[in-house]
């Protein structure tokens, strides 16, 4: 399968594989609009629509919202036409007037729209309005700090060395089986393990054990636990809440299914698959889901992906590649292409890389030489230098400025095919840390081009936090004298701010 603009996915499950710059944002809203504004029996309030972070559920929000005016607007009368070509087939539609009526209703209707992140929707699923959802790492941390004072002076605890043990390294595994409730600690009861790894198996045990009971006591969810308890909720057949959810959600897409995980999984598969009438569709690019990120399962995500090639299995409507990238050079990518084509991502080759093509307009893209030769699109450089690596390091920076030099002069040919001189602030260097800026920037300075810096430090170590951190102290406790007069001489204070 490879488009989306074929017949409409219906009572089954459709997995969609979308990788970096496919416009996968852009085919979501589309599928979306498409159930809303093609067929007479889904309306917003229908549609189950999650994702994984706030930001890019308001996002999909708008893009929705966006999508359905596009088609309102462009079957109106007297509309000019548009060089989008799913618009201009609902133009073209024989009930083009059907077409628009649905959409003018799905936008009165849009409040009704849930889309969500999983989280959110849980909550909501499950009406929760006790404790506070928000992570749980103070809580795990002391957990960890009482339980590993406990184990010292334990004789089990002998079994193994505390030494090697840090409060990070176990915080590190209970934080996973926090995390992942499915998850299952080795070693096994009864495996042929030695006695100390099953006596810090324990530890570990009893530390989850720990936390758990401590936010049972205190009344506190956290997202994992929202999860849990949605899953819990809907396992029997006769379930309340499985049969109101199946009544109110007939069509579900979940973005970025890469970082599922086997409970969510779970959840979705429970709500529209496991009976008649409901339709899933996931997205997502595996390729992301082998770094294990955010909590992803890659084996979860494969099961789901062959679940939906199989047709007859959970109802199977097929695997969906998105192929072309609206993003990268069309010269890029054929050097992507070439050096990945054939190459799989993981040890049972079940991952593997799929060839993307740029789409017109990023086809002409590309960089010229002062000579008008085309730039190497991707070069990749190994050095083999055995010296010190300062040395190294050094001789890289030297390396990174010597290409931007040559390049500089150069000319960038655009979308539309005119050329513009290549200039500083397209050059970018990424660095795996901050220790590699000086050298870059001395480097760049002798061949006379001028740098920025842009780094991800701490917030909490920035001179702001310390302003923030007395204006708080002050408010806290008035009465404290000190905290007040420090108050006073930062940025919050009446001078600095001008407040009188």
């Amino acid at each position: 399968m490879s488009s989306l603009t074929g017949p409409l996915p219906r009572d089954g499950l459709l997995c969609v594989e979308a990788s970096a710059g496919t416009g996968k944002t852009h085919q979501l809203s589309t599928l979306a609009v498409r159930w809303l504004v093609e067929s007479e029996d889904v309306r917003v309030a229908d549609l189950l629509i999650v994702t994984y972070t706030v930001a890019a559920a308001a996002e999909l929000r708008g893009r929705v919202r966006e999508r359905l005016a596009q088609v309102r607007d462009r079957i109106a009368p007297d509309a000019a036409p548009s060089d989008d070509a799913y618009l201009e087939g609902l133009a073209g539609a024989p009930d083009a007037a059907g077409i628009r009526e649905r959409a003018v209703r799905a936008l009165a209707e849009f409040d009704t729209a849930t889309i969500r992140t999983i989280h959110a929707f849980a909550a909501g699923a499950l009406g929760e309005t006790r404790g506070v959802v928000g992570p749980s790492q103070d809580r795990r941390r002391q957990a960890v700090t009482d339980v590993l004072s406990v184990a010292a002076f334990d004789a089990a605890s002998r079994l193994w060395d505390l030494a090697d043990v840090t409060e990070e390294s176990l915080g590190d595994i209970v934080g996973l089986g926090l995390d992942h409730p499915d998850l299952t600690l080795a070693p096994l009861d009864g495996a042929d393990a030695p006695e100390g790894a099953l006596s810090f198996r324990d530890v570990a045990r009893r530390t989850i054990e720990t936390v758990a009971q401590r936010q049972r006591r205190d009344g506190v969810l956290t997202y994992s636990d929202l999860l849990t308890e949605l899953d819990d909720a809907l396992r029997d057949d006769d379930a309340p809440l499985l049969h109101a959810l199946r009544r109110r959600f007939r069509v579900g897409l979940i973005d970025e299914f890469q970082d599922t995980d086997a409970i969510q999984w779970r959840i979705f598969s429970r709500l529209f698959l496991d009976a008649p009438g409901g339709t899933l569709v996931v997205v997502g690019d595996p390729k992301q889901a082998i770094y294990g990120f955010r909590g992803a399962d890659v084996d979860t995500y494969l099961a789901a992906r062959d679940a939906a090639a199989t047709t007859g299995v959970r109802r199977g409507l097929g695997v969906l590649d998105l192929e072309t990238n609206y993003r990268s050079d069309g010269v890029l990518l054929d050097a992507l292409n070439g050096l990945f084509d054939g190459t799989h991502f993981d040890e049972d080759n079940r991952i593997e890389y799929v060839r993307v093509h740029a789409s017109p307009r990023a086809a002409r893209r590309r960089l010229s030489t002062p000579e008008d030769g085309t730039l190497v699109p991707l070069s990749i450089r190994v050095p083999t230098w055995k010296g010190k690596m300062h040395e190294l390091r050094a001789a890289i920076a030297e390396d990174c400025a010597e290409e931007a030099a040559r390049a500089l002069g150069g000319s960038v040919v655009g979308e539309d095919g005119a050329a513009r001189a290549l200039g500083e602030s397209d050059i970018a260097v990424l660095c795996a840390t901050r220790y590699q800026f000086p050298l870059l920037k001395e480097a760049f300075l002798r061949r006379g081009i001028r740098t920025t810096e842009a780094k991800s430090d701490d917030v909490l170590e920035s001179p702001a936090a310390l302003h923030v951190e007395v204006a708080l102290r002050a408010m806290c406790d008035p009465s404290d004298t000190g905290a007040v007069a420090a108050l006073a001489q930062s940025l919050f204070g009446t001078e600095a701010s001008g407040v009188e």
